[in-house]
């Protein structure tokens, strides 16, 4: 009986010790994300290049079915811009450029940073490819530091996709 006693009185003290590591991981996570931001201006101030590029493209269909989206978003001597153009049957559908403030820049490098894009290293173009199957693609630019990733549509459901499916919904769902 004793000795369920002593188990009962660690189990509060073990899920404290628990919370506080989680919430110790979380610090360390938002304050590396921060760090890396600031890595990411030059001694004055300014945002050093960096382009984020989602590309997907519907292959090779029948004009009357072909759709492509290209979001952009980047850092420039003139600004931080967003850029979404979507196009069906060969025809603009959207297109928009706007000016970011610097507050929602920040929020999108610190969201892609927290879904592990850095994780990846760039990869190429696979060498063997399908006929008429589009290779999409997502491109993180930081300064001189390169992520880049393909997939396809139809792989985006497997389980081993789930971070990068993660990265590609986000980027899709940024509002301009």
């Amino acid at each position: 009986m004793q000795l369920l006693s002593d188990r009962l009185r660690f189990v509060p003290v073990f899920a404290l010790f628990v919370a506080m590591l989680s919430l110790l991981l979380q610090v360390s996570i938002q304050a590396e994300s921060k760090s890396d931001l600031l890595r990411l201006k030059n001694s004055t101030g300014f945002w050093k290049p960096i382009q984020i590029t989602l590309i997907e493209t519907s292959g090779s269909v029948s004009p009357e079915n072909r759709s492509s989206l290209l979001i952009q978003i980047e850092s420039t001597k003139y600004g931080l811009f967003a850029y979404r153009k979507e196009t069906r049957a060969d025809e603009v559908t959207f297109h928009k450029k706007k000016r970011l403030t610097e507050k929602r820049f920040e929020e999108i490098l610190s969201k892609l940073y927290e879904l592990g894009f850095k994780s990846f290293p760039y990869e190429s173009l696979p060498k063997t490819q399908m006929l008429g199957v589009s290779y999409n693609s997502v491109e993180l630019i930081l300064d001189a530091e390169k992520h880049h990733f393909f997939y396809l549509h139809q792989d985006l459901g497997k389980k081993n996709m789930k971070s990068k499916k993660a990265i590609i919904e986000y980027i899709r769902g940024i509002k301009i």
